[in-house]
């Protein structure tokens, strides 16, 4: 509710005069008023009145002990970020601490519930005969947004691989789950046709914004009425690069279709990858769970995935954080949910000790938490970036980093994720970023006991449950499944990933890894740590094992990336070469356990189809942006400067000890030092083998047969159980 400046401030110093003094607790609740004095039985009714009456409470001097926000069950509808600045820190020993009340449920919504009474029949008949299954369109709702007073439905936009980051538009949520725009087909892809013309080619510096046009052998678009209005999605030229492009026209006749935009590579065809789907058609309406939106009379149709009677519906509204916390620090968010918005959750920048704990994120347009800042979105493909950095969105971080790797992202120190559950996100679940490359001064932030899963509904690639850089963060015992490329996406220095559990991870890829990183060297001494990676994969790659050209990898180290630690990992059944070294060096393969995969760790090989001395883009990263002959890099990493001293860099290889392979094949020297690695057909002394339990008993064959190999803490990998996270998801038998 409103009031004039002078009873706000009234009502504000009254409420904090009431207060307890060893009870610093104010109360939020959705039938609240902001005239209350914030009390459990006269609680405020908005986030930004308990801000500001946390506010006045500082002003009597620093917080003695932590002041909680109780937020009572309900539904918090947002229409602008809630902001948090310096002003509103706790202290390090008294939090300031938003958290849901026990037992109840506290929604913070970007967008609108909407009242299932609004869903009606389809009114209009021309609407009604343009889907094409007539026993569907019978089933199929209509809600007028305009009458709700929801003028904007946003844009559909191109959106993928090397694309900015860019917010939803509406999207539509039905109890909790994220409806899919009606498409074709509804399961599955169709193949690329006869390529008549590539379109222009961005990566080739061709920027004349030239779709492609390529033939199709189905007959289905002759039902489409409205082709300027279909988009597709897929695999347009590599494995690991998908693309959503608008479609410019369809000649039913001649049965071709011509992009309105181009791919970064251009229209390609022959791989089993290259490959589409039809979307944004209310043509195609046939399943529950499909909904399409008019932007010209803004009617949303939808087909119910359930009854409708009593439903959750929900759409979203809000394009910026649900939370900006800038300059803050020693703030807690717990057991809350954040959901429906087309942009991000929460987004952090600068401060320290800041924590998102026990909560559930979902249903987002883009990430579910960012730390540290992006850069200003630049023009389609052309790479005409001002470099500006820019809070509260991402933009174009990923061109930006690319050309600039010590990008310093103000992400601040020592913040947490920790007890979420994260899912059905639209473009990758956390961005952790934090530290300062140059100096490698670390950030310590951590995502830590997240379930993450399900987050890349609108973009695949390179957007992984977290996207980690800078300095010396961590991410550690999550349980992260089910994407269609790659899990963890890695950039800078000294970071560390153990005890996690991975499964389910490029399931629509190729030439990709579950992690990925490289293309530049002077990202070392990061860590990867007492991890399960299990299942991961697609059947491409299982049908070309050993890993040929393309296929998907476990841990993809990339063009020149050197300098990791791979120790005590248990690798089980997963498609394709565990791990992937493509012209790199100087990594360390200790103690891991590979059972059933198509291979081990690749024959080691030298770097000479790229000499660092003559590469402009490594002279600008190795000599320009830092400087690995100087310290800190020189004293930090000594191989580093050792092998930029070596002419190109020949014949230097990996350290491969101590690992053990059963039925994953031997492993092949190359230019790699091995020592003590077993080759076995035989499961090793396994506690559990059905139950999935790889913890190697006392007696393990391995201990007497491997001098120094030691045990891997399979007990403490994945979630646990702490004042956050009060269950867990149970452990499958081996699959």
């Amino acid at each position: 509710m409103r009031h004039s400046p002078t009873r706000y401030l009234a009502v504000l110093i009254c409420s904090v005069l009431i207060l307890d003094a060893n009870a610093a607790e104010f109360y939020v609740a959705p039938v609240g008023d902001d005239a209350n004095p914030g009390t459990k039985d006269q609680p405020f009714a908005t986030l930004e009145r308990a801000r500001d009456a946390v506010r006045a409470l500082k002003q009597t001097g620093p917080l003695r002990e932590s002041a909680t926000v109780w937020l009572r069950g309900g539904v918090y509808e947002r229409t602008r970020t809630f902001e948090l600045d310096e002003r509103d820190s706790g202290e390090e020993q008294a939090r300031v601490v938003y958290r849901a009340c026990p037992g109840e449920v506290a929604r913070i919504l970007g967008g609108r519930i909407i009242s299932p009474s609004e869903a009606v029949p389809i009114k209009d008949p021309a609407m009604r005969q343009r889907i094409i299954d007539s026993e569907a369109s019978d089933k199929v709702l209509q809600m007028d947004l305009k009458a709700l007073g929801i003028a904007d439905c946003g844009k559909m936009r191109a959106r993928g691989f090397r694309r900015p980051y860019i917010s939803a538009p509406l999207e539509v949520f039905v109890n909790g789950e994220a409806l899919h725009l009606a498409r074709w087909p509804n399961d599955g892809v169709v193949p690329i046709g006869e390529v008549l013309d590539p379109g222009s080619i961005p990566r080739d510096g061709d920027f004349s914004n030239r779709g492609g046009t390529f033939t199709y052998g189905y007959d289905r678009p002759k039902y489409w009425k409205q082709p300027g209005d279909v988009w597709l999605s897929g695999l347009f030229g590599y494995g690991y690069a998908d693309d959503t492009i608008r479609v410019a026209s369809i000649d039913v006749d001649k049965k071709t279709i011509t992009m309105a935009q181009p791919h970064m590579y251009g229209i390609k065809n022959g791989r089993p990858f290259h490959a589409y789907y039809a979307l944004n058609l209310i043509e195609e309406i046939d399943v529950p769970g499909e909904y399409y939106i008019d932007r010209n009379s803004d009617m949303l149709y939808f087909y119910p995935p359930g009854p409708i009677e009593g439903a959750d519906i929900a759409v979203s509204i809000m394009e910026e954080p649900l939370v900006a916390m800038e300059g803050v620090s020693y703030v807690t968010f717990q057991d809350l949910v954040f959901e429906v918005t087309r942009g991000m959750g929460v987004y952090i920048e600068r401060g320290t000790g800041n924590l998102i704990a026990g909560c559930t994120l979902r249903n987002m347009g883009i990430v579910a938490v960012c730390m540290g800042m992006g850069i200003q979105p630049d023009k389609l493909y052309r790479h005409e970036m001002t470099g500006e950095p820019v809070s509260r969105q991402l933009g174009s971080w990923h061109e930006h980093i690319y050309a600039n790797s010590v990008f310093d992202r103000q992400a601040g120190t020592n913040h947490g994720v920790t007890g979420c559950d994260i899912y059905h996100i639209g473009a990758g679940g956390v961005h952790l970023g934090g530290g300062d490359r140059r100096t490698l001064t670390p950030g310590g932030n951590y995502v830590r006991n997240c379930h993450i899963h399900d987050f890349n509904r609108l973009d695949r690639s390179y957007k992984g449950a977290v996207n980690i850089d800078g300095v010396g963060n961590r991410v550690e015992h999550c349980l992260i499944h089910d994407c269609p490329n790659n899990a963890l996406y890695l950039h800078g220095n000294d970071h560390l990933i153990e005890y996690n559990e991975v499964y389910r991870a490029c399931l629509d890829a190729d030439d990709m890894g579950v992690f990925y990183m490289g293309r530049d060297p002077s990202e070392q001494g990061n860590v990867i740590r007492h991890n399960f990676w299990r299942n991961n994969g697609n059947d491409q790659a299982r049908a070309r094992l050993p890993r040929a050209q393309g296929a998907t990898s476990v841990l993809y180290f990339d063009d020149d990336s050197c300098g990791t630690a791979v120790i005590g990992n248990v690798f089980y059944r997963n498609h394709g070469q565990p791990i992937w070294v493509n012209h790199g060096c100087d990594h360390l393969f200790d103690g891991n356990i590979f059972i059933e995969n198509g291979g081990t760790v690749p024959a080691g090989y030298d770097t000479r189809a790229y000499d660092w001395t003559t590469d402009e883009l490594q002279q600008k990263r190795l000599r320009v942006d830092l400087d690995i002959t100087a310290p800190p890099y020189s004293i930090r990493y000594p191989r580093l400067l050792e092998t930029y001293g070596t002419p190109l860099g020949r014949g230097r290889g990996s350290y491969v000890y101590r690992n053990v392979s059963v039925r994953s094949g031997a492993f092949d020297p190359g230019t790699n030092i091995l020592a003590h690695n077993v080759v076995s057909d035989d499961v090793p002394g396994l506690m559990s083998f059905n139950l999935m339990g790889f913890q190697l008993r006392d007696d393990a064959a391995v201990f007497t047969q491997v001098p120094g190999f030691r045990k891997v803490p399979f007990e403490k990998i994945g979630l646990y159980l702490d004042e956050y996270r009060k269950s867990l998801p149970a452990r499958p038998r081996q699959p």
